[in-house]
């Protein structure tokens, strides 16, 4: 398989309209990007395809997928014992899909949660989701003044961290995994797309950026640039919500 076929046997396995986007990158590109211990020891042109969820992933595929899983099932007490993780089984059950067409092709998967032993990122998803054109990457340095980022309390072992918009989504998304191939080139003339930057003046910038930092658990950063679509207000509540109290907000899909 060659650089086009792969990206579009994964494209059409984990399509736009089920809440998935696919963008292929020049390993290379997200190595000049980064610091030297988060180096992907690869060819620099070897393939990378960054994958990420949009809304559609959990109102459609994900529902469609856990409503499959309840008919095997007789009570919601044995769809739980079933399906321990539902969005992390979900997940994976797409990434098998994705697996099992890629013909023995030699390939690693590393997931927005992958870590080395010492507790490094196996890859910054943002770097990558910028370098990949799918997102635009507002890093505190490129805004800070004298005065900013503000002296406010952090949680303990915090760092103030940058935040990724996506042109449509805001920050209704999510990076979930890149596949990276070895053996597979990417041509001489493909050209990441640059990530189209949110139009933020430089205090916008810093105020999503505070807050992100110091209120993300009440998603207001999501609603930064006032994104065409959004998580529905059901996703929202799920997420919002301790998993282990997550089912009863879902538990209206089932026929139990």
């Amino acid at each position: 398989m060659d650089f086009e076929e792969v990206r579009q046997k994964v494209q059409s396995l984990l399509p736009a309209e089920q809440g998935f986007e696919v963008y292929p990158f020049r390993i290379g590109a997200y190595n000049a990007s980064v610091t030297k211990e988060f180096y992907l020891s690869y060819d620099s042109d070897s393939l990378g395809l960054l994958v990420l969820s949009t809304p559609n992933m959990f109102d459609v595929a994900f529902k469609e997928w856990i409503s499959e899983q309840a008919t095997k099932s007789e009570t919601l007490e044995s769809l739980t014992e079933d399906v321990k993780n539902p969005i992390a089984d979900f997940l994976n059950h797409r990434l098998k899909t994705v697996e099992d067409q890629l013909n023995g092709q030699s390939y690693e998967v590393f997931h927005d949660h992958s870590m080395w032993p010492n507790r490094r990122p196996k890859i910054v998803m943002c770097t990558c989701g910028h370098v990949a054109g799918a997102a635009y990457y507002y890093q505190p340095k490129t805004f800070a003044s004298e005065i900013w980022p503000s002296a406010q309390e952090m949680a303990p072992n915090c760092k103030f961290i940058g935040l990724s918009l996506h042109p449509i989504y805001g920050g209704h998304f999510a990076f979930r995994f890149a596949i990276l191939f070895k053996e597979i080139k990417v041509p001489n003339d493909f050209v990441e797309p640059k990530p189209q930057m949110i139009t933020l003046t430089d205090e916008e910038a810093r105020e999503a950026l505070d807050l992100f930092n110091y209120h993300w658990m009440d998603s207001r950063f999501r609603d930064v640039g006032s994104p065409e679509k959004r998580y529905s207000k059901l996703q929202m509540n799920y997420f919002g919500t301790p998993p282990a109290d997550r089912w009863k907000i879902i538990k209206h899909w089932f026929n139990f």
